[in-house]
C-alpha cells in the first residue's frame, strides 16, 4: 500500500523452509508511507509487515543560459525530473533561483550562487584554468574511481578540439586525455562542473 491505499497484490504458496521473491514496482512524487505487508497467518505476525516513509520528490530546477537551447532541450528538458528554463547569455542573472545553472560557452563577470555546470568556458572567466584548446583530443578514461565518473565507460572518443584543465587542490578529474584533465569537479558550496568539450556537438 502507499498512502494506505492498495498499489499491487501477488499470491504465492511457500512451502516450509522455503524461500520466494515478489517484486513490485510504483511511481510517485509525493511523500507517504510505502507499507508491504504478508497476509499470511503464521506463528510469529511480527514479521509479516514492513514500512518505509518516502520524501516527496520535487523537480531539479536547472537554468541553461545559451544561444542555442536545441542542442541541449534533449538532454535536459525530457527529464520528469527536471525543470528546465532556457534563457539566452543576454538574461543572466547570478541570483537566479535554480538548483542547478548551466553555463554553455560563456562565463560571466559574476558566478552564480547555485551549483553549476559551465560548458567550454572562455579562458579568461572559467573557474578552473583552462591549460590550452586542443585539436583531435582523444578521451583515453574516465575517473571510475569516484562516484561522478562511476559506471561510465566509453573510451577512444575523438574530440574535434577540447579545453584541458589545470587541477587545483581539491578539484576531482572526472575524464582525462593524454594531455589533461577534460572534465573537472570541484567540491564545495556551491558545486562546480566544467566540461572541455560540448556534450553535443
Amino acid at each position: 500500500q502507499f498512502g494506505g491505499a492498495p498499489v499491487g497484490s501477488r499470491s504465492f504458496s511457500l512451502k516450509p523452509g522455503e524461500e520466494q521473491q515478489a517484486t513490485f514496482a510504483y511511481r510517485t512524487s509525493a511523500a507517504g508511507y510505502l507499507e508491504a505487508r504478508l497476509n499470511s497467518r503464521d506463528a510469529f505476525p511480527q514479521d509479516d509487515r514492513a514500512v518505509v516513509e518516502l520524501p516527496s520528490e520535487k523537480p531539479l530546477r536547472v537554468v541553461v543560459y545559451t544561444n542555442e537551447p536545441a542542442l541541449l532541450k534533449p538532454l535536459i528538458a525530457t527529464k520528469s525530473q527536471v525543470e528546465a528554463v532556457f534563457e539566452t547569455p543576454a538574461k543572466y542573472d547570478p541570483q537566479v533561483k535554480a538548483d542547478i545553472v548551466i553555463l554553455d560557452r560563456f562565463a560571466p563577470a559574476s558566478r552564480p550562487r547555485a551549483s553549476s555546470i559551465w560548458i567550454e568556458p572562455p579562458a579568461s572567466g572559467s573557474p578552473i584554468v583552462v591549460k590550452g584548446t586542443r585539436s583531435g583530443v582523444k578521451l583515453d578514461s574516465w575517473r571510475t574511481d569516484t562516484p561522478l565518473g562511476a559506471g561510465l565507460r566509453t573510451k577512444d572518443v575523438q574530440l574535434a578540439s577540447a579545453e584541458v584543465f589545470t587541477l587545483a587542490p581539491g578539484d576531482i578529474p572526472v575524464a582525462e586525455s593524454a594531455k589533461g584533465p577534460l572534465i573537472v569537479a570541484r567540491p564545495g558550496t556551491p558545486k562546480i562542473v566544467v566540461l572541455g568539450f560540448h556534450p553535443v556537438k
